[in-house]
């Protein structure tokens, strides 16, 4: 049996960085597309023009753009003046086909600025387009838009304010609601903050973002756009310029961390930030069970520490984590009793439509084992791998997204020249759905020759 059906998150975690144009072009480009995705409930989308996929092989369309919240690109196209079609799809995790979702035809004319935004209503993928005149090379001033893509976010208020300035008194640039668009406007460069309120209360504000440079002769777009399973903001905004798209967070919230225990010796430890050991954000975290979300104030290097139970004079981990506003972590500590490691990670809790998602956490210390995630019944010694290779490495974070059903979970290793396979665990049979978020914590056998795996998270 193949494994068609497991494809690594890492094609989901992939930042984009892309500016082009279409091949064999003899004309200089006429107008420019950019092109965003905001539709929370899919791993990732495909963009194609006229059915001729712009890459190859293809390269997905992230959410929101970006990985983790990092600037990291939308994809910004080059095209000739002329009457094309469009369409964005989304990988099947049964079949790892891709299904269109959604097509449109649009007249692309010279002089314009095209932006797509890709986002979800009614568990289907639809989409807004923004046009605004082409920013002369000269302006003195930048260009911004805005646009509304959150199908659950009510008609809401735009201030975009000089940092620092506030809303008091101040005129909302517009009220929008959802797949409503605020036409381009020209502002001064320099540093701004959008703020975000109730329609037509400003006492209520929603959100307010960090402060961002809007420079000329650039054109920006922000988009108000899902939450993407955090739970934290209300919504996001995602501010789509020239040099790729940014996830704006509100500086006013805190993150929240949760810790998890993968110590070899498998004995409960205390958790500490900001040097605060009495008590300790995470007291007794118990071996393979991740602790609840704590909320902490979010700042850069963070200083966090592991010691026995009510024991802080002996540091077992020593090290600084930096945390972004609204955003989930796990503390992943694993090692040698006085010496662990710490992997500190970002959760990517969202949940996607026609996909569970499964993260290993590698509290073992064998070699990095291949995962199989097979129908039950299948010979492990024999199943094909899967087409993107997925292992769980010693003290490292990893992740797969795998469609809905009944599967056995199994670890195997090769030899050096993969000539002979040997079983390190398994078979754990587990039941997956879609939209939910599962956990398994590999760990040594006492036998020193094989890999438990615990069950967390949603698999409870």
């Amino acid at each position: 049996m193949t494994l068609h059906r497991l494809w690594p998150l890492g094609l989901l975690a992939l930042a984009l960085a892309s500016t082009g144009c279409d091949t064999g072009r003899k004309n200089p480009p006429n107008a420019t597309v950019r092109v965003l995705n905001v539709a929370p409930s899919f791993g990732a989308l495909t963009y194609r023009r006229e059915q001729v996929v712009l890459t190859n092989p293809p390269v997905p369309l992230l959410y929101q753009g970006s990985a983790s919240g990092s600037s990291a690109g939308s994809i910004e196209l080059s095209y000739d003046e002329d009457t094309y079609s469009f369409t964005a799809s989304a990988r099947d995790p049964a079949t790892l086909a891709d299904v269109d979702r959604d097509s449109f035809t649009k007249k692309i004319v010279t002089g314009t600025l095209y932006t797509f935004v890709f986002l979800e209503t009614g568990g289907n993928i639809t989409h807004t387009i923004l046009e605004s005149p082409r920013v002369p090379s000269d302006a003195a001033k930048a260009q911004v838009q805005a646009t509304h893509a959150d199908e659950g976010l009510p008609s809401v208020d735009l201030y975009l304010e000089v940092i620092g300035t506030g809303i008091a008194g101040a005129t909302p640039w517009g009220t929008i609601g959802f797949k409503e668009s605020l036409a381009s406007r020209e502002v001064p460069p320099g540093v701004y903050e959008l703020t975000i309120t109730e329609a037509g209360n400003p006492a209520n504000v929603l959100l307010k973002t960090q402060a961002f440079t809007l420079d000329a002769p650039l054109s920006s777009t922000l988009v108000l756009s899902p939450d993407a399973g955090e739970g934290i903001a209300p919504f996001d905004v995602v501010l789509l310029s020239p040099g790729g798209a940014i996830t704006l967070v509100d500086p006013s919230l805190p993150a929240m961390v949760r810790a998890l225990n993968g110590a070899l010796d498998q004995v409960p430890r205390d958790v500490a930030f900001n040097g605060q050991f009495s008590p300790p954000l995470f007291s007794a975290a118990a071996f393979a069970a991740p602790t609840a979300y704590q909320p902490l104030a979010a700042a850069a290097s963070v200083p966090v520490n592991v010691t026995p139970v009510g024991n802080p004079g002996v540091l077992e981990l020593t090290g600084a984590v930096d945390l972004i506003p609204s955003r989930v972590y796990t503390a992943f500590f694993t090692g040698e009793a006085g010496t662990l490691g710490l992997t500190f990670q970002q959760d990517d809790r969202r949940r996607l439509a026609d996909a569970a998602k499964i993260t290993f956490y590698g509290a073992h210390t064998l070699q990095s084992p291949e995962i199989l995630v097979l129908a039950p019944g299948t010979d492990p010694n024999t199943a094909a791998g899967q087409q993107q290779p997925s292992v769980v490495t010693p003290g490292t974070i990893s992740a797969i997204a795998i469609a809905p059903g009944t599967y056995e979970i199994w670890l195997r290793v090769f030899n050096a020249d993969f000539t002979a396979v040997t079983i390190v665990g398994g078979p754990v049979t587990v039941t997956v759905a879609a939209r939910k978020l599962y956990g398994v914590v590999t760990s040594d056998n006492a036998n020193g020759t094989t890999i438990d795996m615990t069950l967390i998270d949603d698999f409870l």
